[in-house]
């Protein structure tokens, strides 16, 4: 089944058929915003304190959450 995909802006809305297309678009998002850390690292990096990673992820799953909320308005 070929997947439906259609932009709004600069995203799209995720669906459960263009997951594929969703998600290198959003890994580019995030490493041009520099919050590709949360999705690259499996373990906790070196040098970096539990509450600046808490932070970083934060602001990666905003940033996520919000081009979705643009994308389905």
């Amino acid at each position: 089944m070929e997947a439906t995909v259609t932009f709004e802006g600069d995203m799209f809305k995720l669906t459960t058929d263009n997951f594929s297309y969703w998600k290198p678009m959003m890994e580019d998002h995030l490493y041009c915003k520099d919050l590709h850390e949360p999705i690259i690292m499996k373990d906790k990096p070196e040098g970096k304190d539990d509450k600046a990673r808490e932070i970083l992820n934060t602001k990666a799953i905003s940033n996520i959450n919000h081009l979705h909320s643009i994308s389905t308005s």
